[in-house]
């Protein structure tokens, strides 16, 4: 089952993400748990419905 994140923000865009931007390779991890998205090496992350740390940089996804 995917997260609420993956399942309504990611999704939905996902296919014309792909169909727009065909050579860029795309690697998702969904993960219910708060992780540390530098030290586990990830690009970036969506946390859906929590706060982010104060030295990361954010932006939203949709409307607020």
């Amino acid at each position: 089952m995917l997260s609420d994140a993956a399942r309504l923000v990611v999704a939905p865009i996902l296919a014309q993400y792909t169909a727009t931007y065909p050579e860029v390779r795309l690697e998702l991890s969904v993960d219910d748990r708060i992780i540390d998205v530098v030290k586990e090496g990830f690009d970036a992350g969506i946390r859906y419905g929590c706060t982010v740390p104060e030295d990361m940089i954010a932006l939203p996804l949709g409307p607020e």
